[in-house]
């Protein structure tokens, strides 16, 4: 299954709160789901949000923050024509959906748009309803969702006709913009918080298709809005208003024939400059770009990047890349695969960069003790500065533990980043390890040599107790967990330091291991490097299972070389039976384009006897007393 349906709807969002900026699209199974990068760090996911069959695949979407709020919503229209909204806080995870309205106020799937309603700390949310009439449904700042109420009168446009809202600047004015059935623009605005106006038409009838799609931005370098949309003629038409003066246009820029009467297009600010940009597709799925600098002559359009793969008429949409001055073009080509161009400043436009699919993992997917393995390539070359961040997102909470072999009931649960060397090195495996007995959250390190038929545990210290939990068998929602491994100039990992936060970002605990003598438990010259790794859930020792009751989050894996996700290890891996502890967490599938970091899903799943198989040779916690 592909993440991304080719054509289909596509939406690009700074994560308000934080240095991330998002790429939303819903897949060919009806589920939302999201991709993003932090700054200009390596592209991370797709991961998956909420229900599957939720919607339409590919179906339309609109993001906006929550005024009054750190939050960034998403927004789409589920298979009962409902409304529904996504959520994120910050640096917490993804809530919802959450349903706005009645059912059928629209088709599934159908265009919307967001933006704030300017004067206070309200959000709208635009669309056009079955009738052909304009509604919008609004939130103050965290307050409960309101409407749809509807606006203007029906039969206005083609039942879920694209829109494009704005905050018009200069202004108290927030506006919204939509095609009739006569191939005319319509605007409605609000001043402030008064009464809706509109709609007012602009330019002649006839001058595109009926619903065309359009977009409206600031001009930047004063008060000016634009608004943007392809003619009859294929040729990039614009609307313009100073302030609340009047309406001007439309101009024609560029070349007729360029795209498809109604084609897509967004218009964006090209960070660092006080340029605007108008991205298309032209007819052969070549994309271009239009802009101006200030109040200066638009010039364009100018190709960037290939066409090998892209379609004509596909959605398209644009965000700036967290804080730097880079501006991010997103769309999904005829492959079903995530396209992104980008431009840092006034240098020239880069791109595509082109996501593949996911790894497959096994029919049943992965849980309990069987990941995907992560490795510096098929060569067992070195890993460094390997680091594996759990967030949690939802309440991770231990129900029991039993251990396999003995029966007894085990006290809490573990996350463990095992790591392997290659062929011919002492050190076979390497164990990092955080437990939960209790309240008491603890690190620990296991070293093991030998083969997969001939186990031999050379170190294994005394846990040292990292941090307290708040309630007994829980990590709650918004605690990060960080393992992190240190090298020497040789490669060899020297020792390990291990972080918990709390939901409010505050350290609540930090500990740090050496691995060699004196403070460690083996000779210098025995150190090895590592070469793959995977982080599982378990049971906390002795190879038990362990039950979890909820529980969802992340897992960041990083390394300072470029990583490749494979299903089996590289053949010249020592030792591949994995750990004995098994658990109900189930984790998603990695992407397979290579990087310096992944970031995997994780979830709690029906509990069943196939979460509990190992490996022949897998590897146990060793039993600690007292249980």
């Amino acid at each position: 299954m592909s993440y991304f349906k080719p054509g289909g709807g596509i939406a690009a969002s700074e994560r308000f709160g934080t240095e991330q900026m998002c790429v939303l699209s819903v897949d060919e199974s009806g589920q939302l789901n999201v991709s993003w990068v932090i700054n200009q760090g390596p592209w991370q996911g797709p991961i998956t949000i909420g229900p599957v069959g939720l919607t339409v695949a590919g179906a339309n979407l609109a993001t906006s923050q929550q005024f009054g709020a750190n939050q960034t919503d998403v927004f789409l229209f589920d298979k009962n024509g409902q409304l529904n909204v996504f959520w994120i806080e910050a640096a917490l995870g993804w809530n919802g959906p959450s349903t706005i309205g009645k059912t059928g106020a629209a088709n599934p799937g159908d265009h919307l748009a967001a933006c704030a309603q300017l004067g206070g700390n309200q959000t709208d949310v635009f669309f056009i309803d079955r009738n052909g009439q304009m509604n919008v449904a609004w939130v103050d700042g965290e307050g409960a969702w309101s409407g749809p109420e509807t606006l203007g009168p029906s039969g206005l446009a083609p039942a879920g006709a694209p829109v494009a809202a704005i905050q018009q600047s200069g202004t108290q004015r927030t506006s919204v913009f939509v095609v009739d059935k006569n191939g005319q623009l319509n605007a409605f605005w609000v001043d402030g918080f008064g009464s809706w106006s509109g709609p007012n038409k602009l330019g002649p009838a006839g001058l595109t298709v009926a619903g065309a799609h359009l977009t409206a931005y600031q001009q930047f370098g004063g008060t000016q809005t634009d608004v943007f949309l392809f003619d009859s003629n294929g040729q990039l038409n614009v609307f313009w208003q100073d302030g609340t003066g009047n309406w001007q246009g439309p101009e024609k820029l560029g070349t007729a024939g360029f795209a498809n009467s109604g084609d897509h297009l967004v218009a964006i600010q090209q960070f660092g400059l006080q340029q605007t940009d108008v991205l298309a597709l032209d007819k052969s799925g070549a994309l271009h770009v239009y802009w101006v600098d200030g109040f200066g002559n638009w010039q364009g359009p100018e190709a960037i990047g290939g066409t090998a793969s892209l379609l004509t008429n596909s959605g398209i949409a644009a965000s700036q890349q967290g804080s730097a001055n880079q501006t991010d073009i997103v769309l999904i080509d005829k492959n079903g695969k995530l396209n992104i161009f980008w431009v840092d400043g006034n240098n020239p436009w880069n791109g595509p960069t082109v996501r593949e699919d996911p790894v497959s993992a096994p029919p049943n997917g992965y849980q309990g003790s069987a990941n995907y393995i992560v490795a510096n390539g098929s060569s067992c070359a070195t890993l460094t500065g390997v680091q594996a961040t759990i967030y949690v997102t939802e309440d991770l909470v231990w129900q029991s533990s039993q251990d396999t072999s003995t029966k007894n009931f085990g006290q809490g649960f573990s996350i463990q980043l095992n790591a392997e060397t290659k062929n011919g090195d002492w050190l076979t495996w390497l164990q990092f390890v955080v437990t939960l007995q209790g309240t008491s959250l603890q690190s620990w390190i296991n070293l093991w040599s030998g083969s997969n038929n001939n186990a031999n545990l050379v170190w294994d210290p005394p846990e040292n107790n990292l941090a307290t939990m708040p309630q007994a068998g829980r990590i709650p929602a918004g605690y990060t967990i960080i393992i992190a491994l240190q090298n020497d100039n040789s490669g060899n990992v020297t020792s390990a330091t291990w972080k918990v936060t709390d939901n409010t970002g505050r350290e609540v605990g930090s500990n740090s291991q050496s691995l060699a003598k004196p403070s460690g438990g083996i000779a210098a010259n025995d150190l090895s490097p590592v070469a793959s790794f995977q982080v599982t859930f378990g049971g906390d020792d002795n190879g038990s299972h362990a039950t979890f009751s909820s529980g969802a989050g992340l897992v960041i894996l990083a390394a300072d070389q470029t990583m490749t996700v494979d299903t089996a290890y590289p053949t010249c891996i020592g030792f591949i039976s994995g750990t004995a502890e098994t658990s109900n967490i189930a984790y998603g599938e990695l992407c397979a384009t290579p990087s310096m970091m992944f970031s995997q899903a994780f979830s709690v799943a029906p509990d069943s006897a196939s979460a509990r198989l190992t490996k022949p040779g897998a590897r146990s916690l060793p039993h600690r007393t007292g249980k």
